[in-house]
């Protein structure tokens, strides 16, 4: 049996093991037995904020932010990730320290077991956030900090920094977000947090965008993001959107008339609930709700 872990990598190719398991005994004790076929994409209906979770069909389950204090969703994620057998976190990843994003990740830490957290540089004082770092330390996660050119690999899925750079933490928690690009066999994911305008004009500056399978839009859908210049060059097949009773108003109807315009298959978790894709074969499906049964073939790509 191979070795597993976790492995960071930077784009120059210089291989970096920040984990890895060398005993045979001790990666057969944690490699997860209830092993599937496909590939799933969670996007959870938490209200307004995020939760994504990945699930690898060799058992590896990722999350994604953690929407708001679960108390105001009556503990909504934690039973979501117990319905669909979720029993630990290989890595949870933390876009930026925004209450609706890291809010519901204590009552997460505080359940499940984690073994990696990750987040960018971005620093803040807010006591719920300290809290929550707190929960990470006397949980003992592994801690790491990440950054444009750091490349996770988490058994099959391949996760890209895109931003925000190490050098350059100036500016408002939304557009120091963490941009990460998810592969798995093919398939393109782009979770961008909630970026605004200025750091979509930097990626396009940057000539680190192409297109994508999936698109997580950016800020619940808000006018301060997903221009017309960013959605050409990443030109989704389908786009989700995380909202739902914000005082904000998101999604805007004008980022929705964008996407629709552009032929993207629009998806929203505040008219559509929890949105399930798996991938399999090259083929995007779309999920049933908590059953593993492809209920609509949204296209196939040749890979």
């Amino acid at each position: 049996m191979a070795k597993t872990g976790i492995f960071l990598k930077k784009k120059s190719g210089l291989l970096l093991f920040v984990f890895i398991l060398s005993a045979l005994l001790i990666t057969q004790l944690i490699l997860p037995g209830n092993q599937r076929e496909i590939f799933e994409l969670h996007f959870i209906d938490v209200g307004q904020g995020d939760a994504i979770l990945l699930r690898e069909p060799n058992g590896y389950d990722i999350l994604i932010d953690g929407g708001l204090p679960q108390q105001e969703q009556n503990y909504k994620l934690n039973r979501y990730l117990r319905s669909t057998g979720v029993r630990q976190l290989k890595a949870v990843f933390l876009t930026h320290p925004h209450l609706d994003h890291y809010g519901g990740l204590i009552q997460v830490l505080e359940e499940f077991p984690v073994s990696y957290f990750f987040t960018s540089e971005v620093e803040s004082r807010a006591e719920g956030y300290l809290t929550l770092l707190k929960v990470v330390g006397y949980q003992e996660v592994e801690h790491y900090k990440i950054h444009r050119g750091d490349v996770l690999q988490i058994g099959g899925i391949t996760v890209d920094v895109l931003h925000p750079r190490k050098e350059f933490l100036i500016g408002s928690f939304n557009n120091l977000s963490l941009v990460l690009e998810v592969n798995y066999q093919g398939l393109k994911i782009l979770l961008t947090g909630d970026i605004e305008r200025e750091a979509e004009a930097e990626l396009v500056r940057e000539n680190l965008l192409g297109p994508v399978d999936i698109l997580k839009v950016a800020h619940h859908g808000s006018n301060t993001s997903s221009t017309a210049d960013f959605l050409k060059i990443v030109d989704p097949a389908v786009a989700v959107i995380q909202a739902g009773g914000s005082k904000f108003s998101h999604p805007a109807a004008e980022i929705i008339a964008r996407l629709e315009s552009s032929n993207n298959q629009v998806f929203r978790t505040d008219l559509d609930g929890d949105i399930i894709f798996g991938w399999q074969e090259g083929n995007l499906y779309l999920l049933e709700a908590g059953i593993l049964n492809f209920i609509r073939k949204l296209y196939k790509r040749a890979i």
